[in-house]
């Protein structure tokens, strides 16, 4: 049985600061941080500039490769897959398969882009 490392408590900030106030921990606090870097640029890179971009193999393998780069960025997580959808001509589906370096299951970030919204999974895999 593994034990969960406890990265302790931050506000639900994704996208925008929860009027609520809503306290996250565990694998919702990396999820957010990991999803935060990927959407800015400040922090990562913006997933979104690459919507409108002319899509090819190259530039979706190239994206991949970056998004797999910054979530490795996290010293949380010990390794990442991620799987790009063009969903239409200006729409990506971004699932990323993150592993914590803690022990902690599998866990998945569903982004899609632009309607920007993303799903934290536990426990999968």
């Amino acid at each position: 049985m593994t034990t969960e490392i406890d990265y302790g408590t931050d506000w639900s900030t994704f996208p925008g600061l929860d009027q609520a106030f809503a306290p996250l921990s565990g694998v919702q606090a990396v999820g957010q941080a990991v999803a935060r870097s990927l959407l800015d640029e400040r922090r990562g890179i913006d997933v979104r500039n690459s919507v409108n971009d002319d899509v090819t193999l190259t530039s979706l393998y190239n994206l991949q490769q970056a998004i797999v780069s910054q979530c490795l960025v996290d010293e949380r997580l010990k390794k990442a897959s991620a799987v790009i959808t063009q969903t239409d001509l200006k729409s990506l589906s971004i699932d990323i398969d993150l592993q914590p370096s803690d022990g902690s299951p599998p866990f998945k970030l569903v982004i899609t882009v632009p309607k920007l919204t993303v799903a934290i999974l536990e426990g999968h895999g």
